[in-house]
């Protein structure tokens, strides 16, 4: 399926940001920032289907959306960065894609109780709560960005999107639980201390089959939008250049 992408700065090297469920490409606007004016990245922003710009599809199961990656993106880009379930496509595509260097961002890889119960009610409360509380749920008790516009970017994703996509994802990532096995390319996950997606007994796992997993301090689901600079700076050692 064809995706609507947006491209930000004119580095030398490539990277692609791929958002979460009921998210759009407008989340990921101060980490391309950061990545263009600071590590000289050509930065493509990818709406999935049934997202932002992109159409909306008559299937969401969590394959479609990273075949689509495949079919959308170049392979051997210099970095592949996704969130949620941007994160889990990232990873389910990077074989075929073979990034250089591959960061998910506390992915969608566990169908745990508490994911059922997130994603099938909070997306809908999401619309409803005052800003207050909703930037409490997103940003925690501190960030970095501007809070404000982050609310802003996530209200205009919330209003963009198909809502079948929650049922589609749900019921198949139920069905098809992420299968630990060593990573195609060097990959990074990056994760919140509390997890709903990415448990204790699963960061065992992927550590032992290579996985490098980072945990950042105080950070919530939405890492890329709660501390953008945080985030580019916990990573400055991937964003190097690769002969």
């Amino acid at each position: 399926m064809q995706l609507s992408t947006t491209t930000v700065g004119s580095g030398s090297r490539s990277a692609a940001l791929v958002h979460g469920m009921s998210a759009s490409s407008l989340h990921w606007a101060d980490v391309a920032r950061l990545l263009a004016e600071e590590h000289d990245f050509t930065v493509t922003l990818v709406d999935l289907r049934g997202h932002g710009d992109s159409a909306r599809a008559t299937r969401y199961a969590v394959d479609d959306f990273s075949d689509d990656l495949v079919e959308n993106l170049p392979q051997g880009l210099d970095l592949l960065m996704g969130q949620s379930l941007g994160g889990r496509a990232v990873m389910a595509a990077a074989e075929r894609l073979q990034p250089k260097q591959l960061v998910a961002l506390d992915p969608g890889l566990r169908a745990t109780k508490a994911f059922e119960i997130f994603i099938t009610y909070f997306n809908w409360i999401g619309n409803v709560l005052p800003d207050a509380l909703l930037r409490k749920a997103l940003l925690g008790k501190a960030w970095t960005c501007d809070a404000d516009d982050a609310l802003v970017r996530v209200k205009a994703g919330r209003t963009k999107w198909d809502p079948e996509v929650r049922k589609g994802v749900l019921a198949t990532a139920l069905a098809q639980p992420w299968v630990v096995a060593p990573p195609a390319v060097p990959s990074t996950i990056v994760k919140p201390p509390k997890s709903i997606v990415v448990p204790p007994a699963l960061v065992a796992e992927l550590e032992a089959a290579g996985w490098d997993i980072r945990v950042k301090p105080g950070a919530t689901h939405e890492i890329h939008l709660q501390d953008p600079a945080g985030l580019v700076a916990m990573l400055a050692d991937l964003l190097v250049p690769v002969a």
